[in-house]
C-alpha cells in the first residue's frame, strides 16, 4: 500500500491491521490445559514462523507491533469508513478481543449461566511461555502478564467501556485485572468497601423510624467515612484503575450542589415532609437525571443499531446503573453535608441540629430532608458534566494525561 498502486485501497489497511493481529494473537489466546494450548506451545514451530530462530522473541515482537497497530485503528474507529457504522456491541468485542484472555468454555457453575463474563479473564498475555528442561524433561507453563499488557487493558476499559456505561464490563475487567492470588488485597478492599456500603443503606434505613433517629445517623456517618477512606487508600495503594468502576467524579461534582444547598434559605428543609409535592420533586430530578445519561450513553455508544429489540434495552440499563451508582454517591454526599455542614454554615443550624437529634418542635421528616438532598445533589452531579465537556461523567477522576492522542 506504500505505492502509488496502493493509494486506492488505502481505506482497507484498519481491516488488514486487524486480520494481522487476530492471526498472530490466536496461539496466546488459549487457556493453559487446553488440547489447542498445548499443540502450539509444546512444539517449537512457532519459533520459526519468521524465519529460524532458537527464541519466541521474533513472534512475540511481531504480535505486540500488530496489537499496537491495530489499537491506533480501534482507538479512532469513528474516522474510519469501514467501522463508522459498526454497532456499539460490536465495536466492544473487538476491545475484547483486543486486549482480554479468551474465557474458554464455561464450566461447573457457569454452564447453567445464560451469560457469562467476557471481561474477566485478565489481561490478553502477549509474551513467551515459561520453560523449563530440555528435550523429553521440557515442560512449558503459561505467561504471567506483563505491565505492557496490563496497560492495555486498562487503556481500553478507560477509552472504550467507560465512556459507554459498561458498568458490569468494567468491573468484569478490573476484577479478572486484580484476581487471585497476587492481588487479593485488592479484591478484599472491594468487599470491605461493599459491606461498608450495606452497613451504611441499613443504617439510612433505620433513619425513617423515628425512635432510632439519633443512634441510626451517628452510625450511618461512621459508615461513609470508613467507606471513603477505604475507597481512598484502595485507589492509592492499587492505582486508578481500581477506582475506575466506582466513578468518582459523580459525588465530586454532587458537592457543588451541595454547596448550593448550604447557601439555600432554610425555607426549603423547613417546609419538607413526604407527600405527593416531595414525591414529585425525586421523580422530575432522577428522571432528568436518568434521560441525560441515557442520551449520553447512546451518543457515546455510536453507531448504526441493527438489532432495535435488545441494544437499546442494553444502553437503557447501563443508563440505569450509573443512575443508580449516582444515586449512592449523591446519598453519601447529602447526609455528610447535610448532618456536619449545614449545621455548621447554614442559616438557623442550630434548629437544623435539634432536627437531627430528633428534640425539634418543627413537624419536618429528616428522611424527607435526606431524600431531596440525594436527589438535589445527583442531579446536580449529572448536569454539571458540561463543565468538563472533554471527559464522560464516568471518566477516572483525573486532570492530565501525557499521550500523543490527547
Amino acid at each position: 500500500m506504500s505505492g502509488k498502486e496502493g493509494t486506492a485501497h488505502r481505506h482497507l489497511e484498519p481491516l488488514a491491521a486487524r486480520t494481522r493481529f487476530l492471526a498472530l494473537s490466536e496461539p496466546f489466546r488459549h487457556r493453559a490445559g487446553d488440547a489447542e494450548w498445548e499443540g502450539w506451545w509444546r512444539k517449537e514451530i512457532l519459533k520459526h514462523l519468521f524465519g529460524r530462530s532458537d527464541t519466541w522473541v521474533p513472534l512475540v515482537r511481531k504480535v505486540r507491533e500488530a496489537r499496537d497497530i491495530w489499537r491506533g485503528h480501534l482507538n479512532r474507529h469513528q474516522s474510519l469508513p469501514l467501522f463508522d457504522h459498526a454497532s456499539p456491541l460490536a465495536i466492544e468485542e473487538e476491545v475484547r478481543w483486543l486486549a482480554f484472555q479468551d474465557p474458554g468454555p464455561p464450566k461447573g457453575f457457569f454452564k447453567s449461566l445464560p451469560y457469562r463474563p467476557k471481561f474477566s479473564n485478565g489481561p490478553l498475555t502477549l509474551c513467551e511461555p515459561k520453560e523449563k528442561g530440555k528435550g523429553a524433561r521440557r515442560k512449558v507453563a503459561p505467561p504471567d502478564p506483563t505491565a505492557a499488557d496490563k496497560a492495555v487493558l486498562v487503556d481500553v476499559v478507560e477509552r472504550h467501556l467507560l465512556p459507554r456505561f459498561a458498568v458490569g464490563a468494567t468491573w468484569s475487567a478490573v476484577w479478572g485485572l486484580y484476581r487471585p492470588p497476587v492481588y487479593h488485597r485488592a479484591l478484599v478492599a472491594y468487599v470491605t468497601a461493599a459491606l461498608g456500603l450495606v452497613l451504611v443503606i441499613a443504617f439510612f434505613s433505620a433513619i425513617l423510624m423515628p425512635f432510632m433517629e439519633s443512634v441510626s445517623i451517628t452510625f450511618t456517618l461512621l459508615a461513609i467515612g470508613v467507606c471513603y477512606l477505604l475507597i481512598g487508600f484502595g485507589t492509592l495503594i492499587h492505582g486508578r484503575a481500581w477506582a475506575m468502576p466506582l466513578f468518582l467524579r459523580i459525588p465530586a461534582a454532587g458537592a457543588v450542589g451541595l454547596i448550593v444547598l448550604v447557601a439555600f434559605h432554610p425555607d426549603w428543609w423547613e417546609n419538607v415532609t413526604w407527600g405527593w409535592g416531595l414525591i414529585s420533586a425525586l421523580v422530575v430530578l432522577g428522571g432528568v437525571s436518568f434521560g441525560y445519561l441515557l442520551i449520553e450513553a447512546r451518543n457515546h455508544n455510536t453507531g448504526m443499531i441493527s438489532d432495535r429489540g435488545w441494544t437499546p434495552f442494553v444502553l437503557a440499563v447501563r443508563a440505569l446503573s450509573v443512575t443508580i451508582t449516582g444515586l449512592v454517591h449523591s446519598l453519601f454526599v447529602a447526609v455528610v453535608g447535610m448532618i456536619t455542614l449545614t449545621t455548621v454554615f447554614g442559616e438557623k443550624n442550630h434548629q437544623l441540629r435539634e432536627v437531627w437529634a430528633g428534640t425539634s418542635d418543627l413537624s419536618v421528616s429528616p428522611s424527607a430532608i435526606l431524600a431531596a438532598a440525594t436527589f438535589w445533589c445527583l442531579a446536580a452531579g449529572v448536569f454539571s458534566q458540561i463543565l468538563w465537556d472533554d471527559q464522560p461523567i464516568t471518566a477516572p477522576l483525573s486532570h492530565r494525561r501525557w499521550r500523543d492522542e490527547r
